[in-house]
């Protein structure tokens, strides 16, 4: 039985949600490429890395450069 690329795009959306497998899980039930699976669910956002830019610094230096002038 072939299942059209909605079907089973759907049972595998249902499976990951309702039996929480895992994407290796699904692609070897379905006998689809890990990738396949992936496409299907968003990517989580990542979070901004610790210590971003440091605005005080460019603020210290203006001071520093009108205090001179």
């Amino acid at each position: 039985m072939s299942l059209s690329k909605q079907e089973l795009f759907d049972r595998i959306r249902r499976d990951s949600w309702q039996r929480q497998l895992s994407i290796r899980a699904l692609s070897k039930k379905y006998g689809v490429h890990r990738r396949l699976v992936r496409e299907r669910f968003p990517r989580p956002s990542h979070p901004a890395p610790p210590g971003g830019a440091d605005v005080t610094v460019g603020v210290h230096v203006n001071v520093a450069l009108a205090r001179f002038s």
